[in-house]
């Protein structure tokens, strides 16, 4: 697939709001920095869980969750936000799963839940979109919830003076072998949030101790021709 766009600033949008997306097929996938207007984004309180909420379900805002769904028919654009995890949008021909994926939501079985609400045949698309990479997201010490990582992803974590590091991509990668995904139907931004200063990084912010000019960061979804 052709390298995503750079991102323009878009007539109509205030100065602090910037827009970029791609089409996968039927569906399109956008990303807003600092949107000003969320009114007509389905979002959910994320809380680095397992649980994926179904469109219709879903009380703006407010349900507990970590991925949303979405079908065709239903008219609803779905938003992800993150600041360093990964935001992941999965694609069939008739349904679209939004995740905000994290080493918690992977360990809590978000991404094992996926197989509830599609077949791993039916997929067209993944899109993987950025992330802190695995050169900036380390920990001092490996508590429990790192430890129950390193125990299933064991190749997405590596040990460097004295600190564990953790990729995010490998770890996903497991998923998109064991379902058998072809690598021409996966698509990686590639950008790590950390090192691109037009993204928010909760990392970054931790180390220089400054705030952050970008607060807010939007994957969305939705089937082409809804606005």
């Amino acid at each position: 697939m052709e390298k995503w766009p750079s991102i323009k600033q878009e007539a109509g949008k205030t100065e602090h709001q910037e827009e970029n997306g791609k089409d996968f097929g039927k569906w399109r996938i956008d990303e807003i920095i600092s949107p000003t207007i969320k009114e007509k984004i389905l979002t959910v309180k994320q809380i680095h869980g397992g649980n994926i909420g179904k469109a219709e379900q879903v009380v703006p805002g407010e349900t507990e969750a970590d991925g949303i769904l979405i079908t065709n028919e239903s008219g609803i654009i779905a938003g992800i936000s993150t600041a360093d995890c990964a935001p992941v949008i999965i694609l069939t021909e008739n349904k679209a799963i939004a995740l905000h994926v994290s080493r918690k939501t992977l360990v809590n079985g978000q991404m094992d839940n996926v197989l509830n609400y599609l077949e791993p045949k039916e997929i067209d698309y993944i899109y993987v979109g950025p992330h802190i990479c695995e050169y900036h997201f380390s920990f001092l010490r490996e508590e429990y919830m790192l430890r129950r990582f390193r125990l299933r992803f064991g190749r997405a974590t590596h040990w460097h003076h004295g600190s564990i590091y953790l990729s995010l991509k490998v770890a996903l990668q497991y998923f998109f072998n064991d379902w058998d995904i072809h690598p021409n139907k996966i698509y990686y931004d590639g950008r790590c949030t950390y090192e691109m200063l037009m993204l928010p990084s909760y990392r970054r912010r931790l180390d220089t101790g400054r705030a952050e000019e970008v607060k807010d960061f939007l994957t969305t979804v939705r089937r082409r021709g809804v606005t």
